[in-house]
């Protein structure tokens, strides 16, 4: 082993306070492979994650600072990723704060945190307690979605001390965002952020295109900075719209975008909003099981039932979002095709709604709208060429087994159209056709 690792703090020290230093002037090089670690100018090598430990540690030797360790793990986070370091903040946060001063009870999920006997809030650093939630605040805006649990777990650790911090937070958010960032307030709408605990409120005051335009103004300015990627949307309006869907959750979010649709001048800027805030393992915070829906989801389900201008926006979404958590954009499919029907330009809709979700159930209106020659046809044609109706991410990730995966797929399309599975064989559906049809019902099928 050719690196330095926790295990050498006392026998390099030297080269840690190195690190510490070229860290800090961002001097050292970057080794991007596993593990991750920095070269010094000096000619060590050390991960990336001891020399954090090593910081760490040495600041309960002083004063605790918030502000120094805050920057120091900026600037590391900036160099490596917040990701690369969360596991290390974590563990190191429940061995010296977690351990030091609390009994912890876990059951599932959640844990209780209760003060040793004897031990007050004086008597731990206040600059530490806001470290805890600095780290905290950093789970919310840059790790994955499901880290909303650790960052939770961590805001529970200091409120069980008995310090104001994290009430602070769910009143004011972390402080890094303006003013003018933050809210916003006119005649017609109130806007907040809160960027600790991922809430977006938007209240209109008056049914006007203009209140809405200026709270998805708000909004997409938001998703430029760093708001976590994961939130919920609060919304409160005299109007209450809902996209013609059947099945999606009656929520806030889903009311705000059904009436915003309502303005066709708007439409171009809830195309951007949804550009910008579709993320694959992000979520609206307020939606879980089997609604849980990609950020973005209400947008673009009511876009693409406007036009087919939106359309590829509505397959863009379809490759984007999580096919193994995710089933509320199944909802969409029947409302698509009972609308448009099976065309040369939907049909690549359609297979996308497909393919984005492991098993897409059956509707009646799928049968209505393909029960004829020319439709039967054209998917045929999309069978003989069905390659071409996958995403470059789909082919570069099927690469090594792409004939069967395409056989694959290509029987869950069938599925979808016509229950075809074991309680209901092929033959069925191929024996129920008409003489005229039933070739073509073959060479699908089959």
């Amino acid at each position: 082993m050719n690196y330095l690792t926790s295990a050498n703090f006392t026998t390099h020290q030297e080269a840690f306070q190195q690190a510490i230093i070229e860290i800090k002037t961002s001097s050292c090089k970057l080794i991007e492979e596993y593990p991750l670690l920095i070269e010094l100018t000096t000619g060590e090598s050390l991960l990336v994650t001891a020399a954090l430990e090593y910081y760490l540690n040495n600041q309960l030797t002083a004063p605790f600072s918030y502000d120094e360790a805050k920057a120091f793990c900026e600037q590391l986070r900036q160099m490596v990723g917040f990701n690369n370091i969360s596991y290390t903040l974590r563990t190191w946060i429940e061995k010296n704060v977690q351990g030091q001063y609390f009994s912890t009870e876990t059951k599932g999920w959640e844990s209780t945190y209760t003060l040793k006997e004897g031990i007050e809030l004086a008597e731990i650093n206040q600059e530490l307690l806001n470290f805890v939630c600095y780290v905290a605040i950093c789970y919310m805006k840059f790790g994955a979605s499901y880290e909303s649990i650790s960052a939770d777990r961590l805001f529970k650790l200091v409120e069980a001390t008995g310090s104001d911090e994290v009430a602070k937070l769910r009143e004011n958010g972390s402080g890094e965002l303006t003013i003018s960032e933050s809210s916003y307030s006119d005649t017609n709408v109130d806007c907040t952020a809160n960027d600790v605990f991922a809430i977006i409120d938007i209240k209109i005051k008056n049914e006007k295109q203009a209140a809405y335009e200026k709270s998805l103004d708000f909004i997409v300015r938001l998703l430029d900075l760093n708001f976590p990627k994961s939130y919920q949307i609060k919304f409160s309006s005299s109007e209450n719209e809902y996209l013609p869907i059947e099945n999606l959750p009656y929520v806030p979010v889903h009311n705000f975008f059904a009436n915003a649709l309502k303005y066709p001048e708007l439409h171009s800027k809830i195309k951007l909003y949804a550009e910008k805030s579709m993320r694959t393992y992000e979520w609206y915070t307020d939606l879980e099981d089997e609604d849980c829906a990609m950020p973005s989801t209400f947008a673009v389900l009511g876009l693409g039932l406007v036009s087919s201008e939106y359309w590829p926006l509505v397959k863009k979404y379809m490759e984007t979002c999580d096919e193994e958590h995710s089933s509320i954009q199944t909802a969409f499919t029947p409302v698509f095709i009972k609308k448009f029907g099976f065309t040369p330009e939907t049909l690549p809709i359609f297979i996308s709604c497909v393919l984005a979700v492991q098993e897409h159930e059956p509707h009646a209106v799928f049968l209505e709208e393909i029960n004829d020659k020319a439709t039967l046809e054209l998917l045929l044609t999309c069978k003989r060429n069905f390659e071409d109706y996958l995403s470059e991410s789909q082919k570069e990730d099927w690469k090594n087994e792409l004939d069967e995966m395409i056989e694959f797929v290509w029987q869950n399309v069938c599925y979808t159209i016509w229950g075809v599975c074991f309680d209901k064989p092929a033959s069925i559906v191929i024996d129920s056709a008409s003489e005229e049809l039933k070739h073509i019902y073959q060479e699908i099928l089959l």
